[in-house]
């Protein structure tokens, strides 16, 4: 309400006062403009009765200055002149690459494992109904869809989903590592060892045979030491046919 938020205020005013006053070691010097209108709870109004006024000090022009064999005035020193600036060199903008049905494919898995709480079945009408409009899939392929995320869900890596099992999980967890953005599909910790897994779903039958991939999965497990120092982390891929291929 607006009465608790001008008492909080407020507090907070006395708060700042009370700083303001503790800190003084010697004196506590307060100035203040001529206010517009009275405020009774103002520094000023619960100070004033307790100090003493200060005169200004009086303001001396250049020739008494002068007079007084005091400096006229305050000499900055002169900047150099900016050398000419180049102009930028701007990147040539990168056309996005379009999306295929097969990268649409594997981004509608994503998010169904996204959605997931563990429960194979928990895929409902309404959820494959969004996947099939947000990725412009037909029909069988939201299906297809759905039944490689179930072997997923309930393949070797299964256990990443459960909460006996881990007590940190993340998925599309996001991390800067060597000026890189990387984002890892799930990410969890093991609650029996503390080690971290690094998991990447793949539609491929072997994905540990690509090298690519495996460097990937490299600079993914570099970014989680990095972040948990003297955690051991572990990188595996999950893929469409519910197997846990683990990176060495």
């Amino acid at each position: 309400t607006l009465a608790s938020d001008l008492a909080a205020r407020q507090r907070e005013e006395l708060n700042a006062l009370y700083v303001a006053m503790t800190r003084a070691r010697n004196r506590l010097v307060v100035s203040s403009v001529q206010p517009h209108q009275a405020a009774g709870a103002s520094w000023w109004q619960r100070l004033a009765p307790f100090g003493s006024p200060l005169l200004a000090p009086t303001l001396l022009v250049a020739s008494e200055m002068r007079a007084l064999g005091l400096d006229d005035g305050v000499k900055l020193p002169v900047l150099p002149p900016l050398p000419e600036r180049r102009p930028i060199q701007t990147q040539p903008a990168v056309a996005p690459v379009p999306a295929t049905a097969q990268s649409r494919f594997g981004e509608a898995v994503h998010r169904l494992l996204e959605w997931s709480s563990g429960h194979r079945d928990d895929f409902g009408t309404g959820r494959l109904a969004r996947i099939e409009r947000e990725f412009e899939l037909p029909r069988a392929s939201v299906a297809e869809a759905a039944a490689m995320a179930r072997r997923i869900l309930g393949g070797q890596g299964r256990w990443a989903w459960e909460p006996g099992s881990v007590d940190w999980q993340g998925n599309e967890v996001e991390l800067h590592h060597d000026g890189d953005l990387m984002r890892i599909d799930r990410l969890v910790r093991r609650r029996d060892t503390g080690h971290w897994w690094v998991l990447d779903y793949k539609a491929a039958t072997r994905p540990q045979s690509q090298p690519d991939l495996l460097a990937q999965m490299h600079r993914y497990r570099q970014a989680v030491a990095a972040a948990c120092p003297g955690a051991t982390v572990h990188a595996a891929f999950l893929t469409g046919q519910g197997e846990l291929v683990v990176i060495e």
